[in-house]
């Protein structure tokens, strides 16, 4: 039996950060944000979009975009698809929120969608904007899904370091 490991909501982080990176207690730095607001696409709309299924549906429907936001700037509309955001599959909006965690506002990601009107699968670059602040810690995320395990454990081994992968959210 083939097990799904693409299907899982992950969160990698290399567990051993460089010791002199502590920052002072109580700082905070910007979080990225994608201004997007998403849903699981209907069993109707995953046959109409060719959406692939395992375990769960593959892709989060686009519900809103905030105006003048990342999303909308990069031509992300209502209905749309999104299925990946750079190597990362999309199965829920954990995915999404570990993706956009271990980027900083200005980072240039792929993102690949179906396009509500034509079901068309297309290809785009979204650079993604300053969020809230976040507290900053000791620790970065700096790998979301399992799908990017591979890149984890060839920098953790480059580096003699070790790697925590942990699920990430409810809805895994």
């Amino acid at each position: 039996m083939k097990i799904l490991y693409s299907t899982l909501a992950a969160v990698v982080l290399a567990a051993c950060q460089s010791p002199n990176r502590q920052p002072a207690s109580g700082t905070s730095e910007a979080s990225a944000t994608l201004g997007v607001t998403t849903a699981v696409p209907s069993n109707a709309q995953a046959r109409a979009m060719g959406l692939a299924f395992q375990v769960r549906q593959q892709g989060r429907i686009v519900e809103s975009v905030a105006s003048k936001s990342p999303a909308f700037e990069a031509g992300v509309r209502s209905g749309d698809v999104l299925l990946q955001l750079g190597n990362v599959t999309l199965y829920s909006q954990d995915d999404i929120d570990d993706f956009i965690a271990i980027h900083k506002p200005g980072a240039k990601v792929r993102a690949t969608l179906v396009r509500n009107e034509t079901n068309e699968r297309e290809e785009i670059l979204i650079t993604l904007g300053q969020g809230g602040a976040r507290p900053s810690g000791a620790l970065r995320w700096q790998f979301a899904s399992l799908a990017q395990l591979p890149f984890a454990l060839e920098r953790a081994r480059a580096e003699k370091k070790k790697v925590l992968v942990g699920l990430s959210g409810a809805e895994t």
